[in-house]
């Protein structure tokens, strides 16, 4: 697996908090398979977005994977938890092995 980070910091006024943003282009996944992807940013991300890049032809599926990560603070999950965690993030692909993973943290 090949992951390359790429950095984009939003610049905010006194209004609102400073958001960080980082775009992970992650290569060599496993198809049919969960996955795990380290994303190594300096703290545990506020959201995760994924998009499949290689077979979006072929219908293929890219979801966070629920069983693993940190406890998911607002039950949306039904007491499962969220596909990330200080260190990683968590997928599972379908016949994909390309994806762009879009963190803010």
């Amino acid at each position: 697996m090949n992951v390359n980070p790429i950095y984009k910091d939003v610049v905010c006024d006194n209004r609102g908090p400073f958001l960080h943003k980082a775009t992970l282009v992650v290569t060599g996944l496993t198809p049919s398979s969960a996955n795990t992807i380290p994303h190594g940013l300096p703290t545990t991300p506020r959201h995760v977005a994924l998009q499949s890049i290689a077979n979006a032809a072929l219908g293929a599926l890219a979801t966070l994977d629920d069983s693993q990560g940190i406890a998911d603070p607002t039950g949306t999950l039904a007491g499962g938890k969220l596909g990330f965690d200080a260190t990683n993030v968590y997928v599972y692909v379908g016949a994909d092995t390309e994806l762009l993973v879009h963190i803010e943290y």
